[in-house]
């Protein structure tokens, strides 16, 4: 999927300085014009269906979303950090 974006332009990889084996995938300014036209769109779309949630059921849709976003954000920063270690020991 990342290789079709990127053939078209949209996306470019990156690579990770702190560990050689991860690569960040960036908009380019094409992707990122794609993006601001097709947004608005889906989140329309996406408010319709959160209309049918009550206040109590978005709290929780909420709430379960930020312990995913904090806990794969923290698994990242292990794995960068276990990353620089098993360099560091390879290296000595």
């Amino acid at each position: 999927m990342v290789d079709r974006l990127e053939q078209k332009g949209l996306v470019e990889r990156v690579p990770c300085e702190q560990d050689r084996r991860c690569v960040y995938v960036r908009l380019t300014g094409e992707g990122e014009a794609l993006f601001d036209e097709v947004f608005p769109a889906h989140m329309a779309h996406l408010g319709d269906r959160l209309d049918a949630l009550s206040p109590e059921e978005l709290e929780t849709v909420e709430h379960s979303l930020r312990r995913l976003a904090s806990a794969l954000s923290g698994q990242a920063e292990t794995d960068a950090s276990q990353a620089q270690q098993a360099t560091k020991r390879a290296s000595s």
